[in-house]
């Protein structure tokens, strides 16, 4: 299978644990993500499956992917490309409105008389953590200096 990628925004992100809909565990772990129309026409060319439905009026474009295994540190990373952990080292789940960048392959099914393909997640990047806030320094961070009113002294952040 030819492993492909995909920006989006998430949606939905149960990556740690399985996701539970109307008090029913499911039993794999997944992301859901948001496209705009025309990332949607580009990923359903490229072959993923995208589902087209209506939010507050406006059109929205999501795709799903799935995997049986909860992804490893080494496969879910941030945009400096270190592990997306907690302070404890476990995965973390992504916040909703985070902007991602998914590898992903995709396989048809056929089933019960229905048929699709399903988007099966490999890895993932996290290209912009919404609502993120962190003192953690990158050695590529950038600083900048501010003066003190009171003492006209240049002090570097």
């Amino acid at each position: 299978m030819t492993q492909k990628k995909q920006l989006g925004t998430v949606l939905f992100s149960n990556i740690t644990e399985f996701p539970e809909f109307n008090g029913k565990k499911g039993d794999k772990y997944e992301i859901t993500i948001t496209l705009t129309a025309e990332q949607a026409a580009d990923a359903e060319a490229n072959g993923l499956s995208v589902t087209k439905g209506e939010y507050n009026g406006n059109e929205q474009f999501k795709a799903k992917f799935k995997t049986k295994y909860m992804p490893s540190p080494k496969a879910c990373v941030d945009r400096y490309a270190k592990p997306f952990v907690d302070s404890d080292n476990q995965l973390r789940e992504i916040p909703r409105g985070s902007t991602v960048d998914v590898v992903y392959t995709t396989k048809p099914y056929s089933m019960m008389g229905k048929s699709g393909i399903t988007n099966y997640l490999v890895a993932l990047q996290v290209v912009e953590e919404n609502g993120a806030f962190s003192f953690e320094a990158y050695d590529d961070a950038p600083t900048f200096q501010a003066a003190s009113e009171e003492s006209g002294e240049e002090t570097e952040y």
